[in-house]
């Protein structure tokens, strides 16, 4: 039976401006509500996760610029050992590089926000 059709009448609503103005206040509220909610914890554990990514990601860096250096300040003679050393320390340049990038634009958004709150 289709909606406002009651047993072959229809069936009129009739609100009151005050009341429609009240219902609209309402929904409008649980819908901003639930897509604020739906933001912040979008946003905030996508920060959260990247934020511990690179605190893994610095941790790593320090553990293999230890072992670069340790293994620099000995004298290898095996070439694969060697090949292996030279990959670690390109990795290992690569990672700084990726960690300084996101630091940096961390940084840029942080000044952005500011400059937009001005």
């Amino acid at each position: 039976m289709p909606l406002g059709h009651k047993s072959g009448s229809k069936q009129h609503i009739s609100l009151s401006g005050h009341d429609m103005e009240l219902a609209v206040s309402a929904v409008t509220g649980e819908i901003v509500s639930r897509f604020i909610s739906f933001l912040l914890s979008k946003y905030s554990s996508h920060e959260i996760s990247e934020e511990k990514q690179l605190e893994r990601l610095q941790q790593l860096l320090l553990r293999v610029s230890t072992v670069v250096e340790e293994a620099d300040g000995r004298y290898i003679t095996n070439s694969g050992m060697l090949m292996q050393l030279k990959g670690l320390a390109d990795a290992m340049y690569r990672g700084h590089h990726v960690l300084d990038m996101f630091r940096c634009r961390n940084k840029i958004q942080e000044n952005s926000i500011k400059e937009n709150l001005w």
